[in-house]
């Protein structure tokens, strides 16, 4: 069963490479070179670094591209280090105004004794005047210190809704399952309401709620895996252009129980940059994260990452 849900995954991602390798060819654009650094690390001093480099043929602007790239990624921990490649092809078709349409990348990634297929792909659409949809897979080496060493890899497969139901109310749910490679499952609900506190300012508030259960809690804990996880998480929301670019943040606090445990405090800060999409421009898109939740190490796991991407283009 497994077997058959990763086979049809892998198709839709193949699918949606080639419908937006031709939908690339129709629209203008131009040969871009593409440059990416990841940088995380955490209270456990588990550290992850990656630099990647994306060749595009076919460029229009951040959401429309066609190319293939490498990525080199540094895993360390307390003197610990490993390093890997991953090789992928990436092609994007996504609307700049309402962020619907494409985004697929399909990649070979080497762990300790094994090959992995890997995958990075998600399809938004509109269902009607309030509605919109998106399906996403997604499929990876689990990054953590004995999850590495030991090859273990996820798949995950989720379908989301967001329809607004009042004049400044809208909602999103997700629901989705991963699977892991040690036969373990994770069946997952995330839900989300966004309430438009001033429209002209871009300023909103935001009541989130996350919950996942595992099928297994007795596989080799390579990775934080407890019977059951729900959060509850409020927070102060800003979304708007400002001379064309995007600026996205939430600011949260929530309480968390694991195992139906006490509730101990969640910590959320996330912004987002992304330069204008203008045709054969060039594009730029900044993320930086910190978090505070539970792990295998206690409840109050921090977590913090900066992303940074940018694509020129030779004319």
């Amino acid at each position: 069963m497994r077997e058959l849900v990763w086979h049809s995954a892998l198709l839709f991602s193949l699918i949606l490479l080639t419908i937006e390798g031709r939908a690339e060819a129709t629209n203008p654009s131009t040969f871009g070179i593409g440059q990416s650094l990841s940088s995380s690390s955490d209270s456990d001093n588990f550290s992850a670094l990656k630099y990647g480099i994306l060749i595009a043929p076919l460029y229009s602007h951040g959401g429309q591209l066609l190319g293939a790239g490498v990525q080199r990624n540094r895993f360390s921990q307390s003197g610990w280090a490993i390093e890997r490649n991953v090789f992928g092809v990436t092609s994007k078709s996504i609307d700049p105004l309402t962020a619907l349409g494409h985004s697929a990348t399909l990649g070979y990634a080497r762990g300790a004794n094994r090959s992995l297929i890997v995958t990075d792909t998600s399809y938004g659409f509109r269902i009607n005047k309030v509605t919109t949809a998106e399906v996403m897979v997604n499929r990876e080496f689990v990054e953590t210190r004995s999850a590495l060493s030991s090859d273990v890899y996820l798949t995950f497969l989720a379908g989301s809704i967001e329809a607004q139901i009042a004049e400044r109310l809208s909602a999103v749910l997700l629901a989705g399952n991963t699977m892991f490679s040690d036969h373990n499952s994770r069946p997952t609900l995330r839900a989300k309401l966004v309430y438009d506190l001033a429209p002209d300012y871009g300023v909103n508030l935001q009541l989130r709620y996350r919950t996942f259960k595992s099928t297994d809690t007795a596989v080799a804990q390579t990775y934080f895996n407890p019977a059951r996880y729900d959060e509850t998480l409020a927070g102060l929301g800003f979304r708007r252009r400002i001379e064309g670019w995007a600026v996205v943040g939430t600011l949260g606090r929530g309480v968390q129980h694991v195992d139906h445990g006490s509730g101990t405090a969640t910590q959320l800060v996330d912004l987002t940059i992304t330069s204008p999409q203008r045709d054969r421009h060039h594009y730029v898109r900044l993320r930086a994260t910190h978090a505070v939740s539970a792990n295998t190490s206690g409840p109050d796991y921090s977590y913090r990452h900066f992303q940074g991407e940018w694509i020129i283009p030779f004319n």
